[in-house]
């Protein structure tokens, strides 16, 4: 490993938060014991709480004097709004605000990532808008609009949904809304993401700012954040 200038870990908050279904991300450790102490490791992320911090430094392979340097979070083109449900959970009627009552074409829905802990919720989801797209009498192509996105999916469909939905707004005609869990999060970079929506509490602070982070990478305008 003469060449080896530098390892650099993404993300160093999924050593932690991962561990326990993605068991090699807390066997980093291994790396350092191989690499030449004189090879630096450097750990970035943007939700690297200090209780974190601490479960990363040894899994990681990294020593407690570290040299830690924090930076702002802010977003001021992020605007979070908060409420509650009006409606029994299993109806998911307090998701129908995000679907127009007139719909001309696929733009005139903004594009939207609803967040939610687990497959049953998106698979029910996909299922309940997709049906209210047909009773407010969207075109019959519309069924395609609304896409979940997890894990265990096939990788041509997340290949598919992603590169579709990964398009300039105005050209992203056959993807408005994906109902996913935190697996559409990872290196995606979408500009112009302008709703994220959490459907019922985030499983921890770190996952509230990582989904929230989807939203108007653009820089410009606001999006409404909701938590439900």
């Amino acid at each position: 490993m003469d060449s080896l200038a530098l390892v650099a870990i993404d993300e160093l908050h999924l050593v932690s938060e991962w561990g326990e279904f993605r068991p090699q991300y807390r066997l980093l450790h291994l790396l350092r014991a191989r690499v030449d102490l004189c090879v630096p490791f450097l750990g970035v992320s943007a939700t690297l709480y200090f209780t974190v911090l601490q479960d990363v430094k040894e899994a990681a392979g990294f020593d407690n004097d570290i040299f830690v340097e924090c930076t702002s979070m802010d977003r001021p083109e992020i605007y979070i709004e908060t409420d509650v449900l009006k409606h029994d959970q299993v109806s998911m009627l307090d998701l129908l605000f995000l679907l127009p009552v007139t719909v001309t074409r696929p733009q005139d829905i903004p594009k939207t990532i609803i967040y939610m802990n687990d497959i049953k919720s998106i698979q029910a989801a996909v299922k309940i808008m997709r049906r209210w797209m047909n009773e407010l009498g969207y075109p019959p192509e519309a069924e395609k609009w609304v896409q979940p996105y997890f894990a265990i999916m096939a990788k041509s469909d997340k290949q598919r949904i992603s590169r579709e939905f990964a398009k300039l707004d105005e050209d992203c005609s056959s993807c408005r809304i994906i109902i996913a869990t935190d697996a559409y999060g990872l290196g995606i970079d979408n500009p112009d993401v302008h709703r994220v929506v959490q459907w019922l509490l985030p499983p921890s602070m770190s996952a509230l700012y990582q989904r929230m982070g989807r939203a108007m990478r653009c820089g410009r305008g606001r999006v409404v954040y909701t938590l439900l």
